[in-house]
């Protein structure tokens, strides 16, 4: 990650950056006014899987063979889920999502995702439609920053398929940390338990 003192950043994303730097007291306190955290009254309950056997239901599953008996462990479900979840959006909006990181010491989430087909992706690219994360333990939202001298933090426009865009969701107060699972909302496009890097 870019840090302020280093020479002559390269591309146009550290160039944004090394702008941030100069004006984020500025936008950390618009973004803690604009996209207040509305957490709920309740301290969110931690969801618990249950370990429940999978039943054979066949002749073949009942035999004492371990491989046929053999149940998918929790890694590999969760794998398979991903994945399932990763088609579905390569085949309906036509991206493929890189990764959701902190940056900015902690300010400012980056979140990347290389278009696959142009035409699928144009929605992502719409200036009407507005993008936030949702923090899925507490509720709390946060916005895309828009600096006066920046504008939008997001790409809105030169949609090419091979290339990755990017979108940077304010973190005021660093309200959100690695680890937690969120959902990014574009319009009517939702990617849900996406993990923080």
């Amino acid at each position: 990650m870019w840090h302020p003192s280093s020479p002559r950043p390269r591309t146009g994303t550290q160039r944004i950056l090394r702008r941030l730097w100069a004006v984020l007291p500025t936008l950390v306190a618009l973004s803690a006014l604009a996209c207040k955290a509305e957490t709920k009254s309740q301290t969110p309950q931690l969801q618990t899987a249950s370990a429940a056997a999978i039943q054979p239901t066949s002749a073949a599953a009942t035999s004492t063979n371990p491989i046929t008996a053999t149940t998918p462990s929790k890694t590999t479900l969760a794998a398979d889920a991903a994945d399932s979840s990763s088609a579905r959006i390569a085949e309906r909006w036509g991206i493929q999502i890189q990764a959701l990181r902190l940056t900015a010491n902690g300010y400012m989430l980056d979140f990347r995702y290389r278009v696959l087909d142009a035409a699928k992706a144009a929605h992502l690219f719409d200036r009407k439609e507005t993008a936030f994360l949702i923090d899925q333990a507490s509720g709390a939202k946060m916005a895309v920053p828009s600096p006066p001298k920046i504008g939008p933090m997001r790409t809105l426009k030169q949609i090419e398929a091979g290339r990755t865009y990017f979108i940077f969701f304010a973190n005021p107060g660093k309200f959100i940390k690695s680890g937690n699972k969120v959902t990014i909302v574009i319009g009517n496009f939702r990617a849900e338990n996406l993990i923080v890097e």
